[in-house]
């Protein structure tokens, strides 16, 4: 019995996948911080800094690297899929935004925006979100050219 509770606990501490839930935030704890910060930036509470997008940029990467980034790919893959959809990246942070996805994980990341742009050209129930969503896969394909061509 000792070397199964042993076992067991050597899998859950060795398993990111198990053990991120005792490493930090959960996934809805650092979606529910972005949200939080998105409304002090753009509302002025904390300041009347023009620059909200940088300042949310920042703690965006902030929360994915101290939390995030040690989460399941699927929840990882779901904190950049609401940043996408919530946080109105434009110009150069969303070419920041599209750099952090590739390089954690891309592929996943554009099959899931793929499969999301057909169904949404089907339905038709959203132009706006179907301009965002080909303008994020136009800039994550550009960025997978761009590490091809460097890394080659």
């Amino acid at each position: 019995m000792k070397i199964i509770i042993n076992v067991l606990l050597f899998f859950i501490i060795c398993n990111p996948s198990i053990s991120h839930c005792y490493d930090g935030l959960s996934l809805e704890e650092c979606i529910g911080r972005l949200v939080v910060l998105h409304d002090e930036n753009f509302s002025y509470q904390k300041d009347d800094n023009p620059f909200g997008s940088a300042i949310l940029y920042d703690d965006m990467v902030d929360l994915y690297i101290n939390h995030v980034k040690k989460m399941p790919e699927y929840d990882r893959v779901a904190f950049f899929w609401f940043a996408m959809w919530h946080l109105d990246f434009d110009g150069h942070y969303m070419e920041l935004f599209q750099e952090l996805v590739y390089e954690d994980c891309g592929d996943v990341f554009m099959n899931k925006l793929e499969k999301y742009i057909e169904k949404e050209k089907q339905l038709q129930r959203s132009k706006s979100r179907l301009y965002l969503s080909e303008k994020v896969l136009a800039g994550l394909i550009i960025t997978e050219k761009n590490h091809r061509k460097l890394y080659q």
